[in-house]
């Protein structure tokens, strides 16, 4: 199977980030394009804690919360590891979607995305969305615990 780009989920999460360092390493190893993409789902953010959305709103505030700052960081530390082609995508919306409409709309050869680790009750109740793109999208997934 040739790789020729390969999208790469990021969240901030340290399961995002395990999957960035693989989805760079099979771009350098692969010469492939590495297409990063967040996508930011204010509703998972939030969830149904109003303390958690104050605590948000002071993050943002603070400067703490930048998901273009933290896709530049991403896009220079794939260079550094000698990734020729790197390019960002910055969304919002259902996070399990956008991830397909662009991984569709880019014509990606692979997405890599980090798990999360739900319970089984929550993946049960809620679904994940490593769960939904492994199920619709149309390229080999590759999710990193």
């Amino acid at each position: 199977m040739m790789l020729s780009k390969i999208l790469s989920a990021i969240d901030g999460s340290e399961a995002s980030k395990r999957a960035f360092e693989y989805a760079s390493f099979l771009a350098e190893k692969c010469n492939a394009s590495l297409l990063l993409v967040n996508i930011a789902d204010i509703f998972e953010r939030v969830g149904s804690s109003s303390k958690k959305l104050e605590e948000i709103a002071k993050k943002i505030e603070k400067g703490e919360i930048d998901d273009k700052a933290m896709l530049k960081k991403f896009e220079s530390q794939a260079r550094e590891q000698g990734v020729k082609d790197v390019s960002t995508i910055k969304q919002r919306g259902d996070i399990a979607e956008e991830i397909l409409k662009v991984a569709d709309k880019e014509k990606v050869d692979m997405i890599v995305l980090g798990s999360r680790g739900l319970s089984t009750a929550k993946v049960f109740l809620l679904g994940s969305v490593s769960h939904k793109v492994i199920q619709h999208a149309k390229c080999p997934v590759t999710v990193v615990r």
